[in-house]
């Protein structure tokens, strides 16, 4: 049988594979107001890669992306790009997974989703749980969460609650093997011991958020967030940090 740090290597590689940075376009359907201004979709699927983009003038233009994910895609397919992502998480990986596009165009959606079709925040909430309860016989898992927003060009810590809260800064630190990390100062975490503790952290965070209607969006989220989910994996046996 393969070892754990065989498994580990041969998971990262197949990631290496697929690439260390991966582009996906979602092309979602139109809402209601769309519909009775009588819109058309102007972005065509041709294929599991490829789009095309009906301009105003001349020729379709064809974009090529790492996956597409058109009109029909459920939150369960979108969430099945990202899992893998993870078990490298849990292997020491950094991993960062963003949405990208004007107000209106499902960022949020993608994300967050609703309670009936949670998005990807949620659906990782409860994977990495499941990963830290399906390896708990062998290691011991620090988890922490910690929510910024980026709003009019200040960082706002959606979980700290105190009064004057310290100012947030990202600084570069130097690591053990002489590597250098970029940390943000100041930020409140939160210890987390279950998918339930996570997803009441994610709720509490959300709540906090400058939220505006827009013409293009009832609901429309005014800053940039960044939900962080860190740990620190023990080996039980040994008593030695992984990371």
């Amino acid at each position: 049988a393969l070892g754990d740090q065989q498994l580990r290597q041969f998971h990262n590689d197949l990631q290496d594979l697929k690439g260390a940075l991966r582009v996906f376009c979602r092309v979602r359907p139109l809402n209601t107001r769309e519909k009775n201004l009588g819109d058309t979709v102007g972005v065509t699927v041709a294929d599991p890669f490829t789009v095309s983009v009906q301009g105003a003038h001349g020729d379709p233009q064809v974009f090529a992306y790492d996956a597409i994910f058109d009109p029909t895609t459920s939150q369960v397919d979108v969430f099945s790009e990202c899992r893998s992502l993870i078990q490298s998480a849990f292997d020491g990986y950094n991993v960062t997974i963003f949405s990208y596009g004007q107000t209106g165009a499902g960022k949020t959606w993608t994300l967050y989703g609703s309670g009936r079709e949670p998005g990807i925040s949620p659906r990782t909430c409860e994977e990495v749980f499941h990963m830290v309860n399906r390896d708990s016989d062998r290691l011991d898992f620090d988890v922490n969460a910690s929510m910024v927003e980026l709003y009019l060009n200040d960082l706002r810590d959606l979980l700290n609650r105190e009064k004057d809260p310290p100012k947030l800064e990202f600084k570069s630190h130097r690591q053990p093997d002489g590597s250098v990390a970029v940390r943000l100062d100041g930020v409140h975490e939160t210890k987390v011991e279950s998918s339930e503790d996570l997803a009441k952290v994610v709720a509490t965070g959300l709540g906090q958020r400058k939220v505006k209607k827009t013409n293009m969006n009832a609901d429309s989220s005014r800053s940039h967030l960044m939900l962080v989910i860190s740990f620190k994996v023990t080996d039980r046996a040994s008593g030695r940090p992984r990371f």
